[in-house]
C-alpha cells in the first residue's frame, strides 16, 4: 500500500511539473509515460504474480475417471467415506513397478501421485528430512488438545515405507494430524502385506481440492493387490482436525467454539509466535520449524497403528472400528474362548466380527484357546471387533 501511495503521489508531481515546465516539449511526452511505468510496476508487485483459475478440463483431470469429489458428503463422526462400494477406480495390473507424481498445478499444489508399490519400491535406507518442504497452504502451527500439538504434519501421498519417495514436493501435501494418523494404518497394511508376501500393489492416493483452496479436503486413496485380491480398498480420507476449524483456502485455522476442546496455549519460549494468541484467535503461520513433524513420525503416536482391510466392505461396518468398547484388553487374555484366523493377514477376530464375513475361504482358521496363546504365535487382534 505505501509503494502505491508513493508511486501515486509521484506521478502526480510528475504531472504537474510537466504541465509548469516549458523549457522542453518532449517531456510532455516522456513523463507521463515513467509515470504510468511506475505505477503499473507498483500494481504487479503489490498484486503478486497473476494466477488463473484452472479450467473445467484442467480440474477433471485431477481425478481419476469415475471419481466424482463432489458426491464426497461432509465429514460427519467416521474420519473416512467408503467410495465406490470399496472398489479401486483402477483398471490395470501390472507386476512391473512403477511410480508417477503429478506436477504441481500453477498454485503450487499436489496432484495425483500413482504407483505399483512392491518389494522393489521398499526402501532399505532411513527416512532424512523434509522439513525444507513447505506444501500449499502451510502454516506451522500449535494446539494443546492436538497429540504432538502440531496441527499440520508434511503428509506424504505415497507413504516412504512403500515408495522410497523422501522430500519430493509432487508428493507431500498440508494434512492434518488426525488425516496422518488415519493413512498410517492403511499404509501399513499394504507395508506389511508386500513385506509378507513379496507381491505388488497397484496403489494410487488423490488429493481433492475445493476450487482454488491451498490446502486439500481430503484424500481418495485407492489399492489392489496384482497377485490376489487380498488388498481391495477405495476410501476418502478427511483432512479434518476435531476441535480446529480450517480455513481450507490458505490454511489459517482457529479453535472450534462449539468444542469442549481447551484453547492452544504456548509451549516454551521459542514457540510463543507459532501458536493460537487466544481463545478463537487464527492461528497464524511464523517461521519455519522444522520440528514440526512429517507423516511417519508424529509426536505422540503410541503403538502402530494395524487396520483389517477387509473392515471396508461397508459404511455401515466401518463404523464399529472408532466405537468406544471395553470388551478387550486384559480381561480375557487368559479366559479359553473361540476365534476366526485370517491366516494371510495373521489377524484373529470373534466369531461376529463383520470382517469374518470378508475373509477368504482357503485363509480361514478358526482356533479355541486363550488370546495370550494366539499373539504367542504371531497373531494379532483385529482392530475393528477388539477381541
Amino acid at each position: 500500500m505505501i509503494i502505491a501511495l508513493f508511486a501515486a503521489a509521484l506521478a502526480v508531481f510528475l504531472v504537474l511539473w510537466l504541465f509548469l515546465s516549458r523549457k522542453k516539449s518532449i517531456l510532455r511526452v516522456l513523463l507521463p509515460l515513467a509515470a504510468v511505468a511506475v505505477l503499473l510496476t507498483a500494481g504487479i508487485v503489490l498484486a503478486g504474480p497473476v494466477v488463473f483459475p484452472l479450467t473445467a478440463e484442467e480440474e477433471e483431470s485431477r481425478y481419476p475417471p469415475g471419481f466424482d469429489p463432489s458426491a464426497i458428503p461432509p465429514y460427519e463422526d467416521l474420519p473416512y467415506y467408503i467410495v465406490n462400494d470399496n472398489q479401486p477406480f483402477i483398471t490395470e495390473r501390472t507386476e512391473t513397478s512403477f511410480e508417477s507424481y503429478s506436477p504441481l498445478d500453477r498454485l503450487g499444489r499436489c496432484g495425483m501421485a500413482y504407483a505399483c508399490v512392491g518389494p522393489e519400491t521398499v526402501p532399505t535406507e532411513k527416512r532424512g528430512s523434509i522439513g525444507m518442504i513447505k506444501p500449499s497452504g502451510w502454516h506451522t502451527v500449535k494446539y494443546d488438545f492436538i497429540g504432538g500439538k502440531y496441527l499440520y504434519n508434511r503428509c506424504h501421498l505415497i507413504a516412504y515405507r512403500l515408495s522410497g519417495e523422501n522430500a519430493n514436493p509432487e508428493n507431500l501435501i498440508t494434512g492434518t494430524h488426525y488425516l496422518n494418523q488415519e493413512m498410517e494404518p492403511v499404509e501399513n497394511e499394504v507395508g506389511e502385506y508386500i513385506e509378507e508376501t513379496g507381491h505388488h500393489v497397484m496403489y494410487r492416493v488423490t488429493p481433492v481440492f475445493e476450487g482454488d483452496n491451498l490446502v486439500a479436503s481430503g484424500v481418495l486413496m485407492e489399492g489392489q493387490s496384482v497377485e490376489d485380491d487380498e488388498i481391495v480398498f477405495c476410501i476418502y480420507m478427511y483432512n479434518f482436525q476435531p476441535g480446529v476449524i480450517i480455513d481450507y483456502a490458505g490454511g489459517d485455522s482457529q479453535v472450534d467454539p462449539d468444542t469442549d476442546r481447551a484453547v492452544p496455549a504456548p509451549g516454551p519460549e521459542e514457540d510463543k509466535a507459532e501458536t493460537a494468541s487466544g481463545p478463537g484467535s487464527t492461528a497464524a503461520a511464523a517461521g519455519e520449524a522444522e520440528t514440526a513433524p512429517d507423516n511417519g513420525e508424529t509426536a505422540a503416536q503410541g503403538e502402530e497403528q494395524t487396520i483389517d482391510l477387509e473392515v471396508w466392505d461397508t459404511q455401515e461396518d466401518s463404523g464399529s472400528r472408532y466405537a468406544d468398547t471395553d470388551s478387550g484388553g486384559s480381561s480375557g487374555e487368559t479366559a479359553e474362548q473361540e476365534y476366526v484366523l485370517n491366516r494371510n493377514t495373521r489377524k484373529f477376530h470373534r466369531p461376529e466380527c463383520p470382517s469374518v464375513t470378508h475373509i477368504k475361504e482357503k485363509n480361514r482358521g478358526t482356533f479355541t484357546g486363550s488370546r495370550d496363546e494366539l499373539i504367542g504365535q504371531g497373531y494379532e487382534p483385529c482392530q475393528n471387533c477388539n477381541p
